[in-house]
């Protein structure tokens, strides 16, 4: 960005007689070069034609730009496919983006947390590491597992209660125990006799669904079921020291649903974190005895004395879930991808694992990019004060950015909410008190709400690591009444005017996929968002599609449609994923099990599926047309008669029977729960067309911009009557039919009809489906009015995938940004006349017709 020019101040040379008054400002050519350059800075903003062109991508980022000028996008398509039930083929590359997630191959090779390797011999062998990283008390959302203990003091606790008999939830303690850096979490006891005791549920079934993929099977029952089949073990890892009045003995221990008593496995006498460690493995109580999917284990230390306290410390724990070899788990989303030489080379290299995993999310099955965003702040990124945690010391909101304490001790403090901040770039604090003692500070946070330092006002760059800010605003050691007011953060070393935040937002309802260098492109074309659709995404192959049993080869079934594509694709150019996941091969001649001829040029396709799959033990059966489009919505041949014909049939997903029993029903409708396969493929001819979309973005100097996707914009929403009857709510767990069609992640905004509402509240519980639910009070509800909400999606990895290659271009002087302005009125001035007469054709028909 070019630097403000700065005024030389001439001054004109006084002489009184022979004695120097003031010095003249001397004619040189330092002085005219500073102002020729001046002249050329002023020319090149006023008069000359420049346009900037930034590359962006998914996350934060700074735009920087010269002149206040509107920001034209494009962004590429992308899809993520999980690797994770396919095969790695020799001589591909691959990447494992997961911290917590191992891999294991044959012969012995095994892959922890983010790994970058060649093509491997068969499926993996998976391990999941559970902990308490992300966990809020009280929430199950972020983390399901929870952690109690008897810090409280009550009951006898010299032997050990049932698991829900603990009566403490680690609050703080969250976080000292979910990583191994030697801060402690101390569960302490002083009553003579008693124990101190730390409880661990760790709830398997749902670490592994969030996480691995979805467990066939659609009641907990079926769930638990496969859990006791496919589970090969499960170690439990404790970082911990206990003392007491008999010495420094810790024990761990697992409860048994079958004799609910706790057992103890494992124990050390050190005065200093140890490592404390016990595998269940498969066939052995509690996985045997399991009821609800989840392991209770227990650190006690030895009872407390008169004089001595019971303590138990804890470094860290954690559960690693070791899979057996072929479990098979629906909807993959293990992070485990094919990636090309290049981002093989640069992973771990130029990038480190960060980068690694932002570019390569956890996805469930075959994910596009979906609805993008792009939001940007520059004037101001404080939220008002109506969003901070204000001081409890009588504070009172005076104006969204005004408010006033009469506080009763010193260092009453308020505090924004959390701020995201780009690493290393430079920010700015500005606010105003109406008391000199008064004043602000910012606090810097890492990703895992680590302080790493805070400054006061002014200009400062953010460490390396920095994650995101809170502002501080407090009355020090002045016990005085103050009044605070027009505050603000800005990107940049500069301070502006004070401006209320006001984000600039665009929103595109699309999906954007590709398939090797075939992509689709979002992009702006004389003021409207348009998109170069080149691949034909997420066609599902069910029962519905005209099957034809083709031949039997190979202990496998070909079948076939003809004329599959509508809209012609390139030959084998394309991507099939089965029910479970698995990426089907591409052959020119389909007789081996999960091929496909990768569609030809007509449309039609061939696929290979085993005998085994379809449940047809004869071999030699050549299947019905019905009785293949049976097992493509989902259903298994459970019996077959003498000559191997099917006569009954059962679910993929779970093995319970069909509702009923006849060729006709499982020809004609897909088992519950069932995914099928998935075809996504090239066009031969692109297709272009306008989206929906909504919003537009600027740029004023530093401007801090947010490239996402899993936006949807202006559903309509379903408020209800809360229970107290004091507010109308949606997306709440307690109130009936407040559901919106995805769970939220954040609500963006909240329209009645057509206008913005500004008055409702946030909440973030567990009452939330998902992240938040949303409320309006009722004597400021309209129950005649329609109301419609903006969010992000929640659940973001059975939606999206993160937008990788995009770029924002905008003017980068005034003449430019005049001209770019000049077109966008003239553009909208052609749609409204346009939009205008169309209204008065219909009008005139109306008439015409009596109306």
């Amino acid at each position: 960005m070019a630097q403000a020019y700065k005024r030389i101040e001439w001054k004109d040379h006084v002489v009184d007689g022979t004695k120097i008054i003031q010095q003249g400002t001397p004619a040189s050519a330092s002085n005219f070069n500073k102002m020729d350059a001046g002249i050329e800075l002023a020319h090149q903003k006023l008069e000359g034609s420049n346009r900037q062109t930034q590359a962006i991508s998914h996350g934060l980022q700074m735009l920087n730009g010269d002149v206040n000028a509107q920001v034209s996008l494009q962004m590429e398509g992308r899809s993520l496919i999980p690797l994770q039930n396919t095969p790695a083929e020799i001589g591909k590359f691959y990447i494992l983006a997961d911290k917590k997630t191992w891999l294991s191959f044959t012969p012995g090779n095994t892959f922890k947390g983010v790994q970058k390797f060649t093509g491997q011999l068969g499926l993996p062998v998976i391990t999941r590491v559970a902990n308490f990283e992300e966990k809020i008390r009280g929430s199950l959302t972020e983390n399901p597992h929870v952690a109690k203990s008897n810090s409280q003091n009550t009951g006898n606790w010299a032997v050990l209660g049932a698991p829900n008999t603990i009566p403490s939830e680690f609050d703080v303690a969250y976080a000292s125990s979910s990583k191994l850096d030697g801060v402690l979490a101390q569960i302490v006891n002083t009553v003579p006799g008693n124990l101190a005791i730390g409880t661990f549920a760790f709830n398997i079934i749902e670490e592994i669904e969030r996480n691995e993929g979805r467990i066939p099977g659609t009641t907990l029952a079926q769930k638990i079921k496969w859990l006791q089949d496919n589970v090969a073990g499960v170690t439990i890892n404790a970082h911990a020291w206990g003392s007491g009045a008999a010495g420094n003995k810790l024990t761990l221990s697992v409860f048994s649903p079958q004799t609910n008593t706790w057992n103890s496995l494992s124990t050390h006498a050190n005065a200093t974190v140890t490592k404390l460690t016990h595998t269940l493995v498969a066939g052995n109580s509690p996985i045997t005895a399991m009821t609800d999917g989840i392991i209770n284990w227990a650190l006690n230390a030895e009872a407390a004395s008169a004089s001595i306290q019971s303590v138990v410390a804890i470094d860290y724990v954690e559960v690693l879930i070791e899979l057996k070899a072929g479990a098979i788990l629906l909807a993959p989303r293990v992070p485990f991808y094919e990636v090309t030489k290049e981002h093989y080379d640069a992973a771990l290299v130029t990038w480190n694992e960060d980068e690694i995993i932002r570019r390569y999310p956890t996805v469930e099955g075959v994910q596009h990019i979906q609805n993008p965003f792009v939001m940007a702040e520059g004037e101001n990124l404080i939220p008002p004060f109506s969003e901070w945690s204000l001081t409890n010391q009588n504070a009172v909101l005076l104006e969204p950015y005004k408010f006033e304490i009469n506080p009763t001790g010193a260092y009453a403090h308020s505090w924004s909410p959390n701020i995201p901040v780009i690493p290393n770039e430079i920010y700015t604090l500005y606010g105003e008190c109406d008391n000199a003692a008064g004043y602000y500070t910012t606090h810097i946070y890492d990703k895992n709400g680590t302080e790493l330092t805070n400054n006061g006002r002014g200009a400062w760059r953010m460490p390396a690591n920095a994650a995101y800010a809170r502002i501080r605003a407090t009355n020090g050691t002045m016990v005085a009444k103050m009044t605070f007011y027009n505050v603000s953060l800005t990107p940049g070393g500069n301070v502006k005017p004070f401006m209320p935040r006001n984000t600039s937002y665009f929103y595109a309802e699309t999906k954007l996929g590709a398939i090797g260098t075939a992509k689709d492109l979002l992009y702006d074309q004389d003021g409207k968002t348009m998109v170069r659709k080149i691949i034909e995404k997420d066609i599902a192959l069910d029962g519905s599609k005209t099957w034809i049993y083709h031949s039997s080869q190979n202990g496998n079934v070909t079948a076939k449609v003809f004329g599959l594509a509508t809209n012609l694709p390139v030959a084998r150019s394309s991507v099939l994923t089965k029910y479970n996941g698995k990426l089907l091969t591409v052959n020119a001649v389909v007789n081996d099990a999960d091929t496909y001829n990768g569609l030809n040029s007509t449309g039609d396709l061939y696929l290979s599926t085993p005998y085994d799959d379809m449940g047809i033990t004869i071999t030699t059966y050549a299947p019905t047309n019905d009785e293949v489009k049976a097992y493509f919505n989902g259903w298994k041949v459970k019996t077959v008669d003498a000559n191997g014909k099917p006569t009954a049939w059962k679910s993929i997903v779970d093995g319970t029977d069909a509702p009923t029993q006849t060729l006709a029903y499982v020809a004609a409708n897909k088992a519950t729960g069932y995914t099928p396969y998935m075809l996504s493929y090239v066009l031969s001819t692109p297709n272009v067309s306008e989206v929906k979309n909504e919003g537009s973005i600027s740029v004023n100097g530093p401007t801090q911009i947010e490239v996402g996707s899993g936006v949807v914009f202006r559903e309509k929403a379903s408020f209800a009557l809360n229970g107290q009857g004091t507010s109308y709510n949606i997306n709440s767990n307690t109130i009936a039919n407040t559901s919106l069609s995805n769970r939220v992640g954040k609500f963006l905004a909240l329209y009645k009809g057509t206008s913005p509402v500004k008055e409702y509240f946030i909440s973030r519980d567990q009452f939330a489906i998902g992240y938040e639910r949303l409320g309006i009070d009722k004597d400021k509800f309209d129950t005649t009015a329609d109301y419609y909400v903006t969010y992000l999606v929640y659940d973001r990895n059975k939606f999206t995938s993160n937008p990788l290659t995009a770029s924002a271009t905008f003017a980068n002087s005034i003449r430019t940004a005049l001209d770019d302005n000049i077109k966008v009125t003239e553009d909208n001035k052609r749609e409204i006349s346009i939009q205008a007469l169309q209204i008065y054709n219909m009008l005139v028909r109306l008439k015409a017709g009596g109306i």
